[in-house]
């Protein structure tokens, strides 16, 4: 009976052996993923910050596009604003007759 006693003990003290380095296992698994969390935390407010940075640079490039005309877009003006002073040249002249 001393035996079976003592066989009991040495299985409940490895078992527990292996449940303590099982359990420094997962709290050391479990800190490097609050670290790779806090990291990926940083990361996406990093990344926030430069998408609203490149959104308002975005911005910026398309008024400049608009203010800066291209080729086309004044020869395009250009014909808009001839036709027009047709069409005004035309009333005008309708007018006076």
């Amino acid at each position: 009976m001393a035996i079976d006693l003592q066989e009991r003990l040495d299985n409940i003290k490895v078992k527990s052996g292996m449940l303590v380095e099982r359990y420094k296992h997962e709290r050391e698994h479990r800190l490097k993923l609050e670290d790779t969390i806090r990291e990926n935390i940083s990361l996406i407010a990093d990344l926030r910050q430069q998408i609203a940075s490149l959104t308002a640079q975005n911005e910026m490039l398309k008024l400049n596009g608009l203010l800066n005309p291209t080729r086309q877009d004044a020869l395009r003006s250009k014909a808009i604003l001839s036709k027009l002073i047709r069409d005004i040249d035309r009333c005008i002249a309708d007018l006076t007759e």
